[in-house]
């Protein structure tokens, strides 16, 4: 899935539930049942963790443990920014059915877009 904004919401949150006090804004560029690929003007250190929480609905949530298992620097003339790959890591099994509900519903768009093209 690439450059698509849906209402979906990642937040980085610190153990006491408290939005970290830097704001990290970021794009989603791959997600699956195993982690995300995000692009990001920050890095972030290989194999630390954040706790994140990914918001599909109002009422439902996404919450696990991301450890960092890669920042890549990305240059080009214009501009510079970072691939960094995400790992889910303690994902509850209702968390795990809910994200796999959520990626295929982004598959199935992504199908419509294909067909219609």
């Amino acid at each position: 899935m690439v450059d698509r904004r849906l209402n979906v919401r990642f937040n980085i949150t610190t153990p006491g539930d408290e939005i970290l006090s830097y704001p990290l804004q970021f794009k989603v560029r791959m997600i699956s049942l195993g982690g995300m690929l995000i692009q990001t003007q920050q890095s972030v250190e290989s194999n630390s963790t954040l706790p994140m929480e990914l918001s599909l609905h109002t009422d439902k949530a996404v919450t696990f443990i991301g450890r960092v298992v890669s920042c890549d620097k990305m240059e080009n003339d214009e501009h510079s920014h970072y691939n960094i790959g995400v790992q889910f890591t303690n994902l509850r099994d209702n968390d795990n059915a809910l994200l796999k509900t959520f990626i295929d519903y982004l598959a199935e768009l992504e199908a419509k877009d294909a067909g219609g093209k």
